[in-house]
């Protein structure tokens, strides 16, 4: 994932980065969301940094300031968490553009329009052909109790594997 940083400062790269690789992304929504984000925390450090100076004045004060003091501080929180509510929605929104943001390639990478595109390089030896068909990693790890596919993806959407039994370590030797 890029970092916000270089997106801020190299929004042509990553425009062409964008393009190249062909992803939907509306990249000014994404800039606009940021400056959005930034905006709100700065608004939300101003208010706390607020908040503290009235604690401190209150613990000085007299007792018939440290009511209005106290006013002013329950004000302040209630902002903050008003602040607080919408910061964590503009970042969570901001969070899932950034998943489609692609990282830059190399300017010297061929471009196509998808993956069939793609150049060989290099190719050392020649692919093995078998007299019986092949069988695909994941059936394999989980005939052989490697892997528990359908336990891990109860608690995740993602398509990873939970190793299980004594042999498994041997897949990542």
């Amino acid at each position: 994932m890029l970092d916000l940083k270089f997106i801020r400062e190299n929004p042509d790269v990553v425009r062409w980065a964008i393009q190249v690789k062909n992803i939907i992304l509306d990249f000014d929504k994404l800039l606009a969301l940021d400056a959005e984000v930034r905006s709100t925390r700065h608004k939300s450090e101003q208010l706390a940094a607020q908040r503290r100076r009235l604690a401190d004045q209150f613990r000085t004060a007299a007792p018939e300031q440290q009511q209005n003091l106290g006013e002013q501080s329950r004000q302040l929180a209630a902002e903050l968490k008003v602040l607080g509510e919408e910061l964590a929605r503009l970042e969570g929104q901001l969070g899932e553009l950034m998943l489609l943001v692609p990282n830059v390639p190399d300017k010297s990478a061929p471009v196509g329009p998808d993956a069939e595109s793609n150049v060989v390089v290099a190719r050392w030896g020649e692919p093995p052909q078998f007299d019986f068909p092949t069988k695909d990693h994941v059936d394999l790890a989980q005939r052989n109790n490697w892997v528990d596919l359908k336990r891990v993806t109860s608690a995740v959407t993602a398509p990873i594997a939970s190793k299980t039994g004594w042999p498994s370590w041997n897949l990542y030797c």
